[in-house]
């Protein structure tokens, strides 16, 4: 029953996906980074379901949480919870580029919701770049958050 229902709900997520650029606030995702309590509760078992599979990832992967591209830039996988050890240090300014993730930090925070394999829109990424290098003119460094950052060598 409860392998039905997540595959039901999974399939609601991702038929509409073909329009990702109209659906990114289907899962609830706020401005301010948390999940709306309608997004919670329609789609529980599929927030369960991507939780439970981050944590797990998580747990084995050796994979730092964060990949330093430049002075002051960084681009890497979601905090694994609230500690700010996983978070580059100096009072980062966060740009999340997830719909699906909720913010668990206290510091700056710019929300482009996008889904998962698909690209932010041209609006987007110019709001982001002007966040971006208002902090960076501030002396913050900047943390570029999308969803999969897991590298796989061959």
């Amino acid at each position: 029953m409860h392998v039905e229902l997540a595959s039901l709900v999974a399939t609601a997520t991702v038929i509409p996906c073909q329009r990702a650029h109209l659906t990114t606030g289907l899962l609830g995702k706020r401005q301010d980074g948390s999940i709306a309590w309608w997004g919670k509760g329609l789609f529980w078992p599929y927030h369960v379901v991507l939780r439970s599979k981050l944590a797990v990832q998580k747990l084995y992967s050796t994979e730092n949480p964060y990949d330093k591209i430049l002075e002051g830039w960084y681009l890497g996988a979601w905090p694994k919870n609230n500690l700010m050890m996983h978070l580059p240090p100096g009072g980062v300014a966060v740009v999340d580029c997830t719909c699906e993730l909720p913010k668990k930090h206290d510091q700056p925070y710019l929300a482009l919701p996008t889904w998962d394999t698909h690209a932010s829109s041209v609006e987007q990424i110019q709001r982001g770049v002007d966040f971006a290098l208002k902090y960076r003119a501030e002396g913050r460094p900047v943390f570029i958050h999308c969803q999969v950052t897991e590298r796989y060598e061959s």
